[in-house]
């Protein structure tokens, strides 16, 4: 119920944000460090709009306590949207006037696909999403030594560790998407000229986060450790042969684990 719960919530209010008609802003989850979340006690928001999509807080080495696994409110980027759409029409440009706001960020989702803003991804958590994804590499490999001795139990499939296996590997790749734009990125702002606390509309991203995130890559893709692959844990990835759509991919599968194409 604490995991599920609020989950079903944050989901639910992100699809009522766009019967609103808000857009998806995926830089929200940038608005708080991971240590501040998974602090004893912390219960406000955790992103700055629920119309991120955000991955689940799961505290491995990222604060002294389990902070919320979604975030428990709409953030204050959702707030001020709405008092600028629904809110009254004498008031608009004073909201408008508050667009530099470090809680208030918002990236166009459609920036995705031509911008270079590390804070617009998907999947991440955190203001430092480097950080992120090094802790969830760290859990993906902790996890890999525990498939064949705590995941598959007597009696059950050794299949299942081929597609645990598989959902770390989606993770993986995952957390090096979240480095990338790191490498050569910039961060962008839509405040208007005379904005309270604005800067410049594109800032570089200092070097030194940059070749942080080229190490992570290298790290992650380049280096056959990255992958926990053992020749005992390749031995134990069986598979079973259901012709349903979910084991379809499996039942064309090889076998015999084809690691060179993985």
């Amino acid at each position: 119920e604490q995991f599920i719960g609020p989950m079903i919530r944050y989901i639910s209010a992100h699809e009522v944000g766009h019967c609103l008609g808000l857009q998806h802003n995926m830089a929200a989850s940038s608005i708080r460090t991971n240590a501040e979340v998974n602090k004893p006690g912390y219960a406000g928001a955790t992103v700055g709009s629920v119309m991120d999509y955000v991955a689940a807080n799961i505290n491995y080495e990222l604060g002294e306590a389990q902070g919320p696994y979604a975030t428990p409110e709409v953030g204050p980027y959702d707030m001020w949207a709405i008092a600028y759409g629904y809110g009254p029409e004498d008031k608009v440009k004073e909201v408008l006037k508050r667009a530099a706001e470090p809680d208030l960020v918002f990236v166009s989702q459609a920036a995705m696909s031509v911008g270079s803003d590390p804070r617009n991804m998907t999947w991440d958590m955190g203001k430092d999403n480097l950080e992120f994804a090094r802790k969830r590499l760290a859990l993906v490999q902790a996890l890999r030594g525990r498939l064949l001795t705590d995941l598959v139990s007597e009696g059950e499939p050794w299949a299942k560790a081929r597609r645990r296996y598989m959902a770390t590997m989606g993770t993986q790749l995952q957390c090096m998407s979240i480095a990338a734009p790191w490498v050569g990125g910039s961060f962008t702002s839509n405040a208007f000229k005379g904005d309270e606390g604005a800067g410049a509309p594109v800032a570089d991203v200092p070097a030194a986060e940059q070749r942080a995130a080229m190490n992570l890559i290298m790290d992650a893709a380049f280096e056959d450790a990255a992958f926990g692959l053992t020749p005992e844990l390749v031995r134990h990835m069986g598979k079973e042969y259901w012709w349903d759509r979910q084991g379809m991919s499996e039942l064309m599968a090889d076998p015999s684990m084809t690691v060179h194409d993985l």
